[in-house]
């Protein structure tokens, strides 16, 4: 008996320590893809030239960019704020804080951009929002974040008609791909926000799938508890269509968020002193880009989304500053999000350990 309950201890903290074990093996894989993508630029690039360029930009202008990342962080949690206080929550804007964060974060180290959904879940489920009002929450935000992003692409189609023939297969097949993998996106979300049956008959199908395989014993239980969790599901789809302008406010911090995202290639643009190219097509080069690799199956789509950037970036920085302004676009739209949105998380666990 006691050596059974040593065994139960174990597989416990065993099962704590899984996703700690993950968030580190992402990490370093994420580290592991930048030291190769710098190793490669290093063997075949004058790095000497690309820092100086690096430096000698105005500091007016990093500190517009990181205006530009900031935005996006006030921008999704503002999201979240009005979802969940309309669906009656009592939420802090910086508990939201800390669920963007939590998506920014795991976002961009997981492959397929697919951590940032169960890490925001987890958050909110531990800070009493009820499972159903955060499913709802999140498949609203994505839905209407993938939907503003579409729309840019919809945008930059308009604005470069012919991408598609760049003579670049490579980013050609990634855009392709991007706009599959979002239009499924959001459908999916767009149809578990207003449709319960649909979310119903999906779970329903799991549960017969689980019980088969004999992962849920007592299904009675379970199905009366899913019952009364569709009841509060549906009672949140009725809410949002019947109040539609909780879901144009959040789609236009959407757009805002997006366009706060494909900014910083426009400033560098200008810090590094170059004219010619207007705002517009700076623009829907780096809305297309977004919607090629933001679900790669790379985390963060590091080496796939240099590769992609290389292919227009000499059009609009000349072929001399292209690679500078590829590191430098980088350097705003991946670790200037990454690292504030580590370093919040990480608060929240030290702070909670502290307890």
């Amino acid at each position: 008996m006691y050596s059974n309950q040593i065994i139960r201890i174990h597989m416990n903290n065993r099962y704590k320590d899984s996703p700690k074990r993950k968030l580190l093996f992402n990490i370093l894989f994420a580290l592991l893809l930048m030291g190769g993508v710098f190793a490669y630029i290093g063997f075949n690039f004058d790095l000497s030239g690309i820092f100086v360029s690096l430096f000698s930009i105005p500091a007016i202008w990093n500190i517009l960019s990181l205006l530009a990342v900031a935005l996006q962080y006030i921008t999704e949690a503002l999201c979240f704020f009005i979802i969940l206080k309309s669906f009656g929550n009592s939420v802090g804007f910086r508990q939201t804080v800390l669920y963007t964060s939590a998506d920014l974060l795991y976002m961009n180290i997981s492959p397929f951009a697919l951590g940032g959904i169960p890490a925001q879940a987890m958050y909110m489920t531990s800070d009493g929002i009820p499972p159903t009002h955060t499913g709802i929450s999140i498949a609203m935000f994505t839905c209407l974040n993938k939907t503003a992003m579409f729309c840019s692409g919809v945008f930059a189609a308009f604005v470069i008609p012919g991408i598609f023939s760049t003579g670049n297969r490579f980013f050609a097949a990634s855009l392709i791909y991007g706009l599959i993998v979002m239009a499924g996106i959001i459908f999916f979300c767009g149809a578990a926000m207003l449709s319960p049956e649909f979310v119903s008959v999906i779970i329903s199908f799991s549960v017969k799938v689980l019980k088969k395989l004999r992962f849920i014993k007592n299904s009675d239980k379970f199905e009366l508890s899913f019952k009364d969790r569709m009841k509060d599901y549906s009672a949140c789809s009725d809410y949002i269509k019947k109040h539609p302008f909780v879901t144009v406010w959040v789609f236009l911090l959407c757009i805002v968020k997006r366009t706060a995202m494909l900014v910083p290639t426009f400033l560098i643009y200008k810090g590094l002193g170059l004219s010619g190219t207007g705002f517009a097509y700076i623009i829907a080069v780096q809305a297309l880009l977004g919607v090629a690799y933001e679900s790669f199956f790379l985390p963060g789509a590091i080496g796939a989304y240099e590769t992609g950037a290389m292919a227009l970036y000499p059009e609009m920085f000349g072929k001399d500053s292209a690679l500078t302004a590829v590191l430098y676009v980088r350097l705003f739209t991946y670790l200037a999000v990454v690292v504030p949105a580590g370093i919040i998380v990480s608060l929240k666990h030290i702070k909670k350990a502290g307890r």
